[in-house]
């Protein structure tokens, strides 16, 4: 009805300087409501773009003076606006997110007068952009006063859970899961969050205790069932990682005790192969080294036992025939030692080394 009134009278007072702005904000608002978002976001977009107080215009002062428009903000939770500024750059960027388009709707939030509404859009905003230093920089020194505000802390305490900061995001959430005047709704998206938190970091079992405590309070809460069934999931396949890494190193130290073994064997075989290069090496030398010269059955004396008249080799050389004639040590005529003993009649076995 009041779109075709509109449409009506597009041509007559859409562009009309003096209705243009408030034209195009009913004209917005209403699209969105019938979620024809794409010309939502271009009459709501118009409307910001067009200069004038539409608050204090005369249409809306005398036909619209209590005018106020339940937006849906985040997850359930909504604001009732007056007509104004900060209910068409709100009402807008609904429009622009619902069709993905961020950044536009981003920007025209942080265009807009500051307020917990706005904040509230924005953040949701920067978390869908995966801007989360930007949303916990929002909601620094957050005070959780009703449901605008509660809805911030949810969404700090998802930006901290992303910037793995658990115990800050859990801490944020602290006064959603312990008091219940924030409402069901609320309550149980903390605990839903606070499920998520504790899954990531491990302890699957508090995790399913918040989702159980959901699941007793409202069976049909969104997601839940997914959500348990996820973790179930999740949990499994930690505990099959768990088992694989158990495995993987018992068996790199089997490898590792196997190697040492190897190594010890290789040690053991490199010692005996040297040892047994080295008896090698001497029993060649062994049998390379000249033997011992030995005259018939006798020996080698070394030490000189018989005192015998030394006889020079020029004393002997006198010698017509060459042969001593007094017994004593004189030059080995076979060549065996350096000297053998004369018993002054023959030659015996006796040999020495010196005279």
């Amino acid at each position: 009805m009041v779109e075709r009134k509109a449409l009506d009278v597009d041509d007559a007072v859409r562009f009309h300087p003096k209705f243009e702005k408030v034209a195009h904000a009913l004209l917005g608002l209403r699209m969105l409501e019938v979620q024809q978002l794409e010309r939502a976001a271009d009459y709501l977009q118009h409307a910001v773009s067009t200069p004038g107080d539409i608050v204090h215009h005369p249409f809306v002062q005398k036909y619209l003076p209590d005018f106020d428009y339940e937006l849906a903000i985040y997850d359930g939770i909504s604001a009732s606006l007056p007509l104004g500024e900060t209910l068409l750059r709100l009402a807008g960027a609904e429009a622009l997110q619902a069709l993905g388009r961020l950044q536009e709707a981003a920007q025209l939030v942080e265009d807009a007068v500051p307020s917990v509404p706005a904040a509230l859009s924005l953040a949701e905003l920067y978390g869908e952009n995966r801007r989360w230093e930007e949303v916990v920089e929002l909601t620094d020194g957050l005070a959780i006063q009703n449901e605008l505000t509660a809805g911030l802390a949810l969404l700090r305490a998802e930006a901290q859970m992303n910037l793995t900061n658990y115990t800050a995001a859990k801490e944020c959430l602290k006064p959603l899961t312990t008091s219940k005047k924030f409402g069901a709704d609320i309550r149980h998206a903390a605990l839903a969050l606070r499920a998520e938190i504790q899954a990531e970091e491990g302890t699957f079992g508090r995790a399913r205790m918040d989702l159980e405590k959901i699941l007793a309070e409202n069976s049909r809460y969104p997601g839940l069932r997914e959500a348990l069934t996820d973790l179930q999931r999740r949990e499994g396949a930690v505990t099959i990682a768990k088992e694989q890494e158990k495995q993987r190193a018992a068996a790199e130290k089997d490898r590792a005790a196997a190697a040492k073994r190897e190594e010890q064997a290789r040690a053991r075989e490199e010692k005996k192969a040297e040892a047994e290069r080295l008896r090698a090496e001497r029993t060649k030398a062994r049998q390379t080294r000249p033997a011992p010269a030995v005259a018939h059955a006798g020996f080698i004396d070394l030490t000189a036992e018989v005192d015998s008249p030394a006889v020079s080799a020029a004393a002997l050389s006198a010698e017509t025939n060459d042969t001593p004639r007094d017994p004593g040590f004189y030059p080995d005529p076979e060549g065996v030692a350096p000297f053998r003993y004369w018993d002054g009649s023959a030659w015996t076995s006796r040999v020495r080394m010196t005279r």
